[in-house]
């Protein structure tokens, strides 16, 4: 038999406030009262719901504490099964909160109602009454959380049932503990740094510092604070992002997590000693609001940034959408991150830029696609640009290895997000072959530059410049001015003049 069962006096159970305890044993009497006395100084402890005893007799037995005030009285009731009834009542015979001990085949139990109920048990089923607090030391415990409940648990290995959206709440204190949670639509508190929790569909508040914590499960809301490090897997979580934190999301499996954050920048020193940021496992999915951020991507991450100002360091074989940057370009870091391919939520791999935005792209061999209206400036060769007419396309530093750029009716006199005009603008010493036609050119000094295919080509040229032409529109272009060595398809090299 469990303890309780076997012997109702190997538990004390006492009275707080002003020293008050009633003798369930000779046990309380001779080992119990004495360790107590010695734990307090000797001073007649004032409990609350709030405080702690973490006590541990010498005969390693559990104990509960009941709060209480001057003039409250414990009264014992026995009950079939050998459980045991203890009720705290006031000076006005009000009860105020009891406990129950029981034991069901092989478990002990502990029925708890009212306030302010602390117990040092462990391996036990706790089962908390509507609108009850407990505190509970000990290590895995079962509790059955009742609605609007709440239960502090110092110790690891718990488990906690909660009834669904009853609005109860659990807090974890110990650091580095474990704990699962069952039951969605409830609140979880986080007092202390290194804890696991599983818990799907609940709401993760942490207290203030520095904690670092793991979160496994999905569609759950966590809300850090500044200085955290919060690793999360699961999909369909919400994370409000603090600055100064380190963001990790991983196995969304298909169901996007929402970040929102701003100003949560690369550079900085979160709790575990890990940098700033958001962090993208393999095969994540992610939304990102917010501005100001820094967000690593790992192979096969879907991701769609809403917010300007973000650094999105890509990675080959992703999908990286960016929009609403609202005038404050976003810095994409990439390398071979290609069209072509499929990311982890099923769409097309590469750069896509939603109409109105601002983006510079740093890196080579990448798939771009720029809608109507957008500005961006790519930095690096052997890109591949999906232009829109009505866009500004500037491209620069290829290195020797030109820029691929699809464009048609891609002309000069509009003005894209960021105010300046439209059409495709070539960087000094820069390499690029356009293709489709009706497009306008802006060459800098020493560009290359190569049509294929279509006509009506506005080439508006600088200085020692190449212009090639593959196919039969050479009559169709219109040289503006400035360029030096101009060759059609059969070889044949002209000097400067308008066509």
């Amino acid at each position: 038999m469990g303890e309780i069962g076997e012997n109702a006096n190997d538990f004390a159970l006492a009275v707080g406030a002003v020293g008050t305890a009633v003798d369930v044993g000779n046990w309380f009497n001779s080992t119990f009262l004495p360790g107590f006395n010695k734990w307090i100084g000797n001073t007649p402890p004032q409990l609350d719901e709030d405080m702690l005893l973490n006590l541990n007799d010498l005969s390693g037995d559990s104990e509960i504490i009941m709060p209480g005030a001057s003039g409250d009285t414990l009264a014992e009731k026995p009950l079939s099964g050998g459980a045991f009834q203890y009720t705290e009542n006031n000076a006005q015979g009000t009860q105020t909160s009891s406990v129950q001990l029981a034991y069901n085949g092989s478990v002990d139990e502990l029925m708890v109602t009212g306030a302010g109920v602390v117990a040092d048990v462990s391996a036990f089923q706790i089962n908390v009454s509507t609108g009850a607090t407990d505190t509970i030391s000990g290590n895995n415990d079962t509790i059955n959380a009742g609605a609007s409940s709440t239960t502090a648990l110092y110790g690891t290995g718990g488990i906690v049932n909660f009834i669904p959206n009853s609005g109860a709440i659990f807090r974890l204190y110990n650091a580095n503990s474990s704990a699962t949670v069952n039951g969605t639509g409830n609140t979880v508190g986080i007092w202390a740094t290194g804890d696991s929790v599983t818990a799907s569909g609940e709401t993760f508040n942490f207290a203030p510092g520095g904690f670092s914590i793991n979160i496994a499960g999905g569609s759950d809301t966590v809300n850090e604070n500044s200085g955290m490090s919060v690793s999360a897997s699961g999909g369909g979580n919400t994370i409000n992002a603090a600055a100064g934190t380190m963001t990790s999301v991983s196995g969304t499996n298909g169901n996007a997590d929402q970040i929102n954050a701003n100003g949560l920048q690369f550079g900085g020193t979160s709790a575990n000693g890990l940098g700033t940021g958001i962090w993208l496992g393999a095969n994540t999915q992610v939304n990102l609001a917010g501005s100001g951020d820094g967000l690593n991507e790992n192979a096969g991450d879907s991701v769609t940034a809403y917010g300007g100002g973000n650094t999105i360091d890509a990675a080959a074989g992703t999908m990286t959408s960016v929009s609403g940057t609202n005038g404050n370009a976003d810095q994409i870091n990439a390398n071979g991150l290609q069209f072509g391919g499929t990311s982890a939520n099923g769409l097309g791999t590469g750069i896509w830029l939603g109409a109105n935005s601002q983006a510079s792209i740093l890196g080579s061999y990448n798939g771009v696609n720029v809608t109507a209206g957008d500005s961006v400036g790519v930095i690096g060769g052997g890109n591949t640009i999906d232009a829109t007419a009505g866009s500004t396309v500037f491209v620069s530093g290829t290195n020797g290895t030109a820029d691929m750029v699809f464009a048609n009716g891609l002309t000069s006199g509009g003005v894209s997000a960021n105010g300046q005009g439209t059409g495709i603008w070539m960087d000094a010493n820069t390499q690029a072959i356009v293709q489709n036609g009706n497009d306008s050119i802006h060459l800098g000094t020493g560009d290359y530059l190569q049509l294929q295919g279509g006509s009506g080509y506005t080439v508006n040229g600088g200085a020692n410049e190449t212009i090639a032409i593959v196919g039969p529109q050479s009559d169709t272009i219109s040289l503006v001015s400035g360029a030096e060595r101009f060759y059609t398809s059969a070889g044949l090299e002209y000097q400067e003049r308008d066509f």
